[in-house]
């Protein structure tokens, strides 16, 4: 099997992790609320199937989100001069796979800590959880999420026909942007629930901790 076999595999891999996160959720969804935005969108429907439903739904969504990474991100491999040398492109896209699965895993444990208390919709906890990756992070969740998305971008842009540094950083950083505004959004929306909920008892809570990166925010 051939790196670029192998290359287009793990890039096809992180792509389905990252949308089955949000189409196969770990626990029954509760019912839709008017207050949650995203209890709105046509992806409730998807969360009512049986798993089997939503895993042929992530691979259907997979597909599709990788034709713009096929027409317009293709890997450079497929032409005749890639953009960068070998060895650094090989460096680049394993460095990216990398990040996106370790990305992957502390999203998963964020959820596994969460145990029932984790839902897609905002809605009152059982209890504040403030133990293992909770410890140091408000959101460790949505911080698995921002490096899943940096290490696809990596492989992505790493591997792609893009040429230049800064048409690259561009790249990165017009869809970390977006990224990072969305969470923001949903991140406001719960912490103004939980302060409501719990009060003080929320604002110590994140007054002693990072919300999503240690040192940065």
């Amino acid at each position: 099997m051939g790196y670029v076999t192998l290359y287009s595999i793990s890039f096809a891999l992180l792509v389905f992790l990252l949308i089955g996160d949000v189409l196969i959720p770990p626990t029954p969804p509760p019912p839709p609320s008017h207050k949650d935005t995203l209890a709105r969108l046509p992806i409730h429907f998807v969360w009512q199937l049986p798993v089997l439903g939503q895993v042929l739904c992530t691979f259907v969504a997979t597909c599709f989100a990788l034709l713009p990474f096929l027409f317009v991100l293709s890997p450079s491999l497929l032409f005749s001069k890639p953009p960068l040398p070998p060895f650094q492109q090989r460096l680049g896209w394993w460095i990216g796979f990398g990040v996106g699965m370790m990305g992957w895993a502390f999203r998963m444990w964020a959820k596994e800590v969460l145990n029932e208390n984790f839902t897609y919709q905002i809605s009152k906890p059982t209890v504040l959880i403030q133990k293992q990756p909770y410890t140091y992070l408000v959101h460790p969740g949505y911080s698995g999420v921002i490096f899943h998305v940096v290490g696809l971008l990596t492989m992505g842009v790493v591997g792609s026909k893009l040429s230049g540094r800064l048409r690259k950083l561009s790249v990165i950083v017009f869809v970390m942007g977006g990224v990072i505004g969305a969470l923001s959004v949903r991140i406001l929306e719960e912490e103004r629930m939980l302060e409501v909920l719990l009060g003080s008892v929320w604002k110590d809570h994140v007054a002693s901790r990072w919300r999503l990166l240690p040192f940065v925010w």
